[in-house]
């Protein structure tokens, strides 16, 4: 699944899918439309709860985008919805079978003022109405949509208010861990970073940069030993076999590893190399070939990422081979021939799905509104 082809094809089993032939109770509690029947992703959750449904029937009516624009209240992104639906859950599910529940919070994804005001309020200037901040975070979600510029003083009330996102996001974790307590396995994720200026760029939807691929990862709860630190690399596919293997379910092959050896005194595989790709955006309908005709090219060209230990390299489709030694050069501004990091790259091509895709109305407008759709 991904931006050329918008559903999972069903011939690949999903985690809760292979959870739910296991005996697992499965439930899905999401405030993000991409997790939803359309795209195949729930396939497996015998429980579907979608809180981004509140949140984002307000942009299907102009009476009610007035109103946000002019008084700029209290906002929720489905994270109350969310837990709501997780008690509710909780509290009438078979108690004699263990659980899956997954759970997608979205308080930290742009529009970042779309939060309670008193995060909104939490990291910015006291001079600034809450008006203004509506309209900074409005222009920087456009940044992130169409590629286009920002001043200085527009980025730094934007990453204030996305510091307010994210404290907003920690509070629905939060919650949401005392709902469930200490004895689960709880692993807390993200899918992508965000940039915020780095490269002249905002948003997450157009590169392989480090800011957008190195994303928390934290495993806790049960017998885990806390504190623990993997200083190798890991990967996000390492989620669904190391959760089969806990939970002594049949694995497929996939392409992660199964972390659980690590948490104790296990070694890590030698040489391991993740890889990251990009397809081509959905946006290229939108301003970006003309505010960045200089670089359209590589922003909208498929392209895969290598990281090895300290070298990475980025291919893509527009011809460029990048290398970058990340322990000296963290922040990628210094690239060099990629054939020099001697990590195999190639550039990813789609494949035919068979899938389709039915979104319905206010499914297809929230994607709409976020920039994932035209």
């Amino acid at each position: 699944a991904h931006n050329e082809h918008l559903a999972l094809d069903g011939r690949h089993p999903t985690l809760a899918e292979l959870l739910a032939s296991s005996g697992y109770e499965t439930a899905n509690v999401t405030a993000n439309a991409w997790i939803g029947p359309g795209t195949g992703m729930s396939r497996g959750f015998q429980r579907n709860h979608e809180s981004w449904r509140i949140y984002h029937v307000d942009f299907m009516l102009l009476a009610k985008r007035v109103y946000f624009a002019l008084l700029a209240p209290d906002r929720d992104k489905g994270g109350a919805d969310s837990i709501a639906g997780i008690r509710r859950w909780l509290s009438e599910r078979d108690t004699t079978r263990p659980y899956f529940l997954f759970v997608n919070v979205f308080e930290a994804h742009a529009p970042y003022q779309h939060v309670p005001r008193a995060f909104r309020r939490r990291f910015t200037a006291a001079d600034l109405s809450l008006r203004q901040l509506e309209a900074i975070g409005t222009r920087v979600l456009t940044a992130t949509q169409n590629g286009n510029p920002l001043s200085a003083s527009d980025t730094a009330t934007g990453r204030d208010l996305l510091d307010g996102a994210i404290a907003a996001a920690d509070a629905v974790l939060g919650e949401i861990l005392e709902l469930v307590g200490d004895d689960p396995i709880v692993i807390v994720a993200s899918d992508h970073g965000e940039l915020f200026g780095e490269h002249t760029l905002f948003g997450h939807s157009n590169t392989l940069y480090e800011p957008l691929i190195r994303v928390p990862l934290v495993i806790a709860g049960g017998s885990l030993p806390a504190g623990s630190v993997i200083h190798e690399i890991v990967s996000l596919t390492d989620i669904a076999p190391t959760l089969l293997a806990m939970a002594g379910a049949p694995t497929p092959e996939v392409d992660g590893i199964d972390l659980a050896p690590l948490f104790g005194a296990g070694e890590h595989p030698d040489q391991r190399r993740v890889r990251a790709e990009q397809f081509r955006p959905i946006e290229s309908a939108r301003g970006w070939p003309h505010n960045r005709p200089a670089e359209i090219r590589y922003l909208f060209a498929r392209k895969q990422a290598v990281v090895g230990s300290s070298l990475k390299r980025i291919v893509a489709a527009d011809g460029s081979d990048s290398g970058y030694d990340l322990a000296t050069d963290p922040g990628e501004e210094r690239p060099f021939p990629g054939a020099e990091t001697n990590l195999s790259a190639h550039i990813p091509e789609p494949q035919a799905t068979g899938a389709d895709v039915e979104f319905d109305p206010l499914q297809r407008k929230m994607l709409e509104v976020l920039g994932y759709l035209q």
